[in-house]
């Protein structure tokens, strides 16, 4: 077996593997979406399945051209190659030069989510709609507020309340008082946010530079 063919099967594997991946990150995204409307950084799970299905191709192209021989089909193989590493090197870069800019601009747009569920002025439905991801986001999270629970304290009526998904132990009113055990470690849904939306790049970036090596 050539040594194109032994390297095509893996990079294959590795197509499915991130085909997978994003697909499932594609339908678990959409809390993020309700309350990120206009992040662009959530579509990175497209790129992440074109990424995937390209990889598929190149592999099947490889196999294909080291079976058969083809020249033609082995040239245009390693010009996939090439053209993945360059833009491996580019996502890299990106991803390390915007990193605090993109940080901000996540924690700007999280902080008008949490103000516009509070809004009297809205409709109930979208109003209950963004609230209701926002709760489902704290309680799968573990958090409270975008910096921290106080960020609750600064929306709606300005008092000392939190949702009851900010409840270690969630019962009714527990977000009334301090008295109740609530989610307070610094970072919260900021963090955490940041965190599954880096999964998604550090995965498209692992899976670009691994078709060059």
């Amino acid at each position: 077996m050539s040594d194109n063919v032994k390297f095509s099967i893996p990079l294959q594997i590795l197509g499915c593997g991130g085909l997978v991946v994003g697909v499932w990150m594609e339908i678990n995204k959409e809390p993020y979406g309700v309350v990120l409307p206009s992040h662009a950084y959530l579509k990175a799970t497209s790129l992440l399945i074109s990424a995937s299905v390209i990889t598929l191709i190149i592999g099947f192209v490889g196999c294909c051209g080291s079976l058969i021989e083809n020249r033609g089909m082995l040239v245009v193989y390693f010009v996939f190659l090439l053209v993945t590493f360059i833009l491996g090197v580019v996502a890299t870069a990106l991803a390390f030069t915007n990193k605090e800019v993109f940080k901000k601009s996540l924690k700007t747009e999280l902080l008008y989510s949490l103000e516009y569920s509070t809004k009297p002025n809205i409709s109930d439905s979208s109003r209950d709609g963004v609230n209701n991801m926002l709760n489902m986001m704290q309680t799968q999270l573990n958090c409270c507020g975008v910096n921290n629970y106080t960020d609750w304290y600064r929306v709606g009526d300005h008092l000392k309340h939190v949702p009851e998904s900010c409840c270690v132990h969630r019962m009714k009113d527990c977000g009334t008082s301090q008295s109740y055990e609530w989610y307070k470690r610094v970072g919260t849904i900021i963090q955490l946010t940041c965190t599954f939306i880096y999964h998604i790049h550090s995965t498209i970036i692992i899976l670009l530079f691994t078709k060059k090596y």
